[in-house]
């Protein structure tokens, strides 16, 4: 590209070539990690990293960024049941398109029927080339690991307001967005809609349990580390009881209209917090709620999942509750990990699946010794 000629088209496909830390995200999410570029210092070539959802990340070499010759050729999808994706538009509510991605087992067989879960955060859409890794899940679920095991993940966008200016609460745009994605699979042979399920970490969490007390259309819900009372949130630090370092009030109180800024101070707008604040919906939940909260959490206080699991014990809702001792604001342990995983597996398997209940849904206990 020179001067103001029109840049050229080098190339196009359905590959990822590079991704800035800005999209990386959270470390909670199980994609690959940035790698820029790299210009030889003494020849006219460029190494470059692709990926795409079925294909793992391999180095290339290219002069032009029209040809590229293979330097490693890695592919350990091709051992196990691997996955699609498919990026799918539909209407919302508000007669805006939404987005988002679904994964679709490898061995797909559209004459059955498969079981939903929905995992989100904000926007999600843009990784539909990135390759997911498979393995444990310390927050958000793995998606390879339950796509392998015959569920779909759909992971959709949401598009958050001002609450101050327009009422909605991030919660609701959330329902909004899961709920009317729900029932536009819905329509789709295969799709189950009696057996879908939600699942979120952090801001994610807090937007599941707003939707598992306030719609029926799933079957079962998990969130982690989420806010579960915003008004509690406002006034409580952050951070583990003893080391808190920061609270939410400005967050709350920002008008950028980003994830969870209702615009409005608690005593400008009180009925936004109370509004957006799950705990006092419980008694209308009709969802049974899986709960991962740790005590060392230091951005969520632990006592919001606490209020969440009390709340719906006291008005006799399925609710369980898992804590991890090594854990933070996700888990960092593989012990811990392949312990949650396998919770987390037999909770949806349960409600999703019709597979009996295990022990700890019926009797409780503890499968670590330090949890």
């Amino acid at each position: 590209m020179n001067g103001l000629q029109d840049p050229e088209l080098l190339m196009m496909g359905p590959y990822n070539y590079y991704i800035t830390e800005s999209q990386v995200g959270g470390g909670y999410y199980r994609f690959e990690s940035p790698f820029q570029p790299l210009k030889a210092t003494a020849a006219n070539g460029w190494l470059i990293r692709r990926s795409s959802y079925n294909e793992a990340p391999n180095y290339y070499y290219t002069k032009d960024f029209k040809q590229f010759k293979a330097l490693t050729n890695l592919a350990p999808q091709r051992n196990y049941n691997w996955l699609t994706a498919e990026l799918v538009n539909w209407k919302m509510p508000n007669g805006k398109m939404g987005q988002g991605i679904l994964y679709e087992p490898e061995n797909f067989d559209s004459s059955k029927k498969y079981p939903v879960v929905f995992n989100y955060y904000l926007r999600l859409s843009h990784r539909m080339y990135e390759f997911p890794y498979p393995g444990l899940t310390d927050a958000n679920i793995n998606i390879p690991w339950f796509v392998s095991r015959g569920y779909l993940v759909f992971t959709p966008d949401i598009q958050f307001s001002v609450s101050a200016e327009t009422g909605i609460v991030p919660g609701q745009s959330a329902l909004d967005a899961v709920g009317s994605a729900a029932e536009y699979l819905s329509q789709r042979p295969y799709v189950d809609a009696k057996r879908m399920a939600i699942q979120g970490h952090s801001f994610g969490g807090q937007l599941t349990a707003y939707m598992a007390t306030h719609s029926n259309l799933f079957a079962a819900a998990c969130e982690v580390a989420g806010t579960t009372d915003n008004l509690m949130a406002s006034l409580l630090m952050n951070g583990p009881w003893g080391s808190e370092v920061s609270t939410k009030m400005g967050q709350y109180e920002i008008r950028g209209g980003a994830w969870s800024g209702f615009g409005a101070s608690i005593w400008e707008r009180p009925d936004l917090y109370i509004k957006n604040s799950s705990v006092l919906n419980a008694d209308k939940s009709t969802t049974p709620l899986l709960i991962m909260h740790n005590k060392k959490d230091e951005s969520v206080q632990w006592r919001l999942g606490v209020a969440m699991y009390l709340a719906m014990r006291r008005n006799q809702k399925p609710c369980w509750m898992l804590q991890y001792n090594n854990g933070g604001h996700g888990l960092f342990t593989r012990q811990d990990m392949l312990d949650f995983t396998n919770r987390l597996e037999q909770f949806f398997d349960h409600y999703l699946k019709g597979a009996p209940a295990p022990d700890w849904m019926t009797h409780g206990g503890t499968v670590c010794n330090n949890n």
